[in-house]
């Protein structure tokens, strides 16, 4: 037997090696597609698929065993959440060994998303390569696209290698995937491929340059905790750069406040920058401090909060009807003197109360409408009578 400690060591170092070794056969099975053999070419994204599959996985791992793992016995889920140096009984490895348990290609997606949802660049470009590999595996699978066009190689493999690049700082060194990865990172088809996104940027910004749409007219920042004026890298003049402050980043309240950009758009001259490796080939900083303190910023995150919150309780993205719910909690809170945020429970309540009436009360004319076998459909009629009774807080004894 071994601890739950050896068993995850040695399963990451597993599934990296695996990785790395799927990846390595796709490389060369890509390598001889370029050279015009087409037999078997539609390995190439198979293999390179699992590989990134295997490290997200490895990646998971590494921050608990329980997220690769589904419909585990709660003993044994705690045991591998809490209890490094518990031993692991021979049956419960057999669990952990069927591959039925396994999450899927895209449950490890969800999950990595959620843990990089704090880190804005990491998030957005794994977001946008595991979307693009995504799709080819899909259409790969149906057979929707054609496995012999060369361009969706080289989308995959580059696609493959950034998400890799992602994952490669949650999983532990000393696991060979590494070393793979610096190997392919080097290559003259890696850089080729940068290269052409940096071309593409540049091919924005001279476009932009050139667009003769100049209106030196300083745009207006709406809200100075999303949006500073920058000189914009086409045309020199200001344009507004977006993105995300992070109430986390805060070691005192008097710090200034980091905006972490993640557009750029200028009036002037058109040019759109709306992707992190853009912002970042365009030389455009990662981060900007704002002239706020963390302190300043307690009403704007307040405010950002209470939103997000309606927008969970109620399911909505309708911005009108969530204005108009904030509106009712202020109008609310000032009327009651009581916090903003429990008239919006009350009204999440009232809400939730008068859906479980309408919902009782349909079902209640459904059953009575219905005249066959009424008899027997009488207890009912009283069970839902009632249940509307308690929902509506009447005492009919």
């Amino acid at each position: 037997m071994i601890t739950v400690k050896e068993y995850k060591e040695r399963y990451i170092k597993q599934l990296c090696k695996s990785s790395a070794s799927y990846f390595e056969i796709g490389a060369e099975l890509f390598h001889e597609a370029e050279n015009g053999e087409r037999e078997h070419t539609e390995s190439i994204l198979g293999n390179v698929c699992i590989a990134v599959e295997l490290a997200m996985k490895a990646y998971l791992a590494n921050k608990s065993l329980t997220l690769v793992y589904e419909k585990l016995p709660d003993k044994l889920h705690i045991t591998l959440l809490c209890q490094d140096e518990f031993l692991l009984t021979d049956s419960w490895s057999d669990i952990l060994n069927d591959k039925m348990r396994s999450i899927s290609f895209d449950r490890c997606i969800v999950l990595i998303s959620t843990i990089l949802s704090d880190k804005s660049k990491e998030c957005s470009v794994f977001s946008k390569y595991i979307s693009e590999l995504k799709s080819v595996r899909n259409n790969s699978v149906h057979s929707v696209m054609s496995v012999d066009n060369p361009v969706v190689f080289i989308a995959t493999i580059f696609s493959s290698m950034k998400v890799l690049e992602i994952l490669l700082a949650g999983i532990p060194e000393d696991t060979g995937l590494h070393d793979m990865w610096k190997d392919y990172s080097e290559s003259d088809f890696y850089n080729n491929q940068n290269e052409k996104l940096l071309a593409k940027v540049k091919g924005k910004i001279n476009t932009a340059r050139n667009s003769k749409k100049f209106n030196t007219q300083i745009p207006l920042v709406q809200n100075e905790f999303e949006e500073v004026l920058y000189d914009c890298p086409a045309c020199s003049s200001k344009a507004l750069l977006s993105g995300t402050i992070y109430r986390t980043d805060a070691v005192s309240e008097f710090d200034p406040v980091v905006l972490y950009t993640e557009k750029l758009k200028c009036n002037s001259c058109t040019l759109l920058l709306d992707d992190y490796e853009e912002l970042e080939l365009a030389k455009i900083p990662e981060f900007v401090e704002l002239n706020k303190t963390y302190s300043d910023a307690e009403e704007y995150w307040s405010e950002l909060y209470f939103v997000r919150e309606i927008r969970n309780l109620f399911g909505t993205k309708d911005e009108a009807l969530i204005k108009k719910i904030k509106l009712w909690c202020e109008k609310k809170a000032a009327e009651t003197r009581d916090s903003e945020q429990s008239c919006l429970m009350k009204m999440y309540d009232d809400a939730l109360d008068k859906r479980y009436e309408k919902r009782a009360v349909q079902q209640l004319k459904l059953l009575r409408d219905n005249e066959e076998d009424y008899e027997n459909h009488l207890q009912t009629d009283l069970f839902f009578e009632q249940n509307l009774s308690d929902i509506l807080g009447e005492n009919n004894e």
